[in-house]
């Protein structure tokens, strides 16, 4: 993915900033997950880069983090983290979504109200991530993608599907 379509029209300062922003925040949502739910895991680093730097070159959608069990098993680990009472799913993501698919070893945490006392993660897979997303999610271009499409999906819609799809719900 090239540097010139992540950025959009945003400036290059502005660009930076929310890169640093939004790192920091997929870090510290992950961090709170092991730490509060998976404590006998392990975190490390995984995809293209972590730090918050605006990558030029070699940027990719990879999965954000490996999950380590004591046993040593390793899961990718996706965070998609909102502060707000719902998630949101960039349309160029959905071809890493179907890479993923039929894999067991990929989770994917959509956290909303990050930081607040009604911080919630729901885990689950690529595959029901999409499906969740397309058939319940409302469809648009978002000023939060710079004017690129994807899907929005507010935090009762994922309630009101926990029976449907496969997924863990954990609250802070």
């Amino acid at each position: 993915m090239t540097y010139s379509y992540r950025k959009g029209n945003r400036s290059n300062e502005q660009f930076a900033k929310e890169i640093k922003e939004r790192t920091s925040l997929e870090r510290r949502a992950a961090e709170s997950l092991v730490q509060n739910f998976f404590p006998q895991c392990s975190l490390e680093d995984h995809g293209c880069d972590n730090s918050g730097k605006v990558l030029y070159k070699g940027a990719t959608q990879d999965a954000d983090f490996i999950l380590r069990k004591e046993d040593g098993e390793a899961i990718l680990l996706e965070m998609k983290v909102s502060k707000a009472p719902c998630v949101t799913l960039k349309e160029d993501l959905i071809s890493t979504f179907t890479g993923y698919k039929d894999r067991k070893d990929v989770w994917v945490d959509w956290c909303v109200n990050f930081g607040s006392p009604k911080e919630t993660h729901y885990v689950m897979s690529p595959a029901a991530s999409m499906d969740l997303f397309c058939k319940h999610g409302s469809y648009a271009a978002h000023k939060g993608f710079d004017g690129k499409p994807g899907w929005r999906l507010f935090q009762d819609r994922i309630e009101a599907q926990r029976e449907k799809y496969p997924m863990e719900r954990f609250s802070v």
